[in-house]
């Protein structure tokens, strides 16, 4: 038992470690993935600063990014409440 305890504290800290560094690792690979969308051309009826808007919450969509896909398409329906589409994407 003894022995056991003596490597405890290196084992702990080992295990702080290792989720330390995949944290870290994830983050960078979040950070990666949103620089690295794929380009969408999805024509829609809006104004032209919303269609620009409109491809890259598409993107972000398809990446499966829902999060910052949601807030991409909020920014569209307050930037043209008129574009139908903005609503269609905060429905999916």
């Amino acid at each position: 038992m003894r022995r056991y305890q003596q490597h405890l504290p290196a084992a702990v800290a080992i295990c702080f470690l290792a989720v330390g560094i995949a944290l870290q690792v994830g983050a960078q690979e979040t950070a990666t993935k949103a620089d690295q969308l794929g380009q969408v051309r999805f024509p829609v009826s809006c104004l032209a600063e919303a269609q620009t808007k409109f491809h890259r919450a598409m993107a972000l969509y398809h990446s499966f990014d829902w999060k910052r896909g949601k807030a991409a398409f909020e920014e569209i329906a307050r930037l043209d409440p008129g574009c139908g589409m903005a609503y269609w994407g905060l429905a999916m």
